[in-house]
């Protein structure tokens, strides 16, 4: 059985491999007193990251055609604060956050699927 002080260094080398910084940021909705809302993005937390494309081929269920889709996993701390819907921002990239993969049993890292926002 992995100890507690085994997992913390485990995720503490998990870290130590992510080169880069990024912003997480989370849509905020403000009402404008007219029936409507104003869209706003607020900054979530800056965390330390690796960003690495990744492909994948859709077959459409209504066509024969198989598309490809660029898409881009995000390895972030096993601790971030982050959910579908959100933005990562990467210098002046920015990405949205379609699947959040973790939870799993001695999880180090949190790897977020996403498509990048033109």
């Amino acid at each position: 059985m992995i100890t507690d002080t085994e997992i913390m260094a485990m995720r503490d080398t998990q870290e130590d491999a992510l080169p880069d910084t990024c912003i997480v940021r989370r849509r905020t909705l403000i009402s404008d007193d007219m029936g409507g809302y104003t869209e706003t993005w607020t900054d979530v937390g800056e965390y330390s990251c690796r960003i690495v494309p990744e492909t994948t081929n859709d077959e459409g269920e209504q066509s024969e055609k198989v598309t490809v889709r660029a898409e881009w996993a995000i390895t972030l701390p096993y601790n971030a604060d982050v959910q579908e819907a959100d933005r990562v921002q990467h210098g002046s990239t920015y990405y949205e956050v379609v699947q959040v993969r973790g939870g799993e049993s001695w999880q180090t890292a949190l790897r977020c699927i996403c498509w990048r926002v033109e």
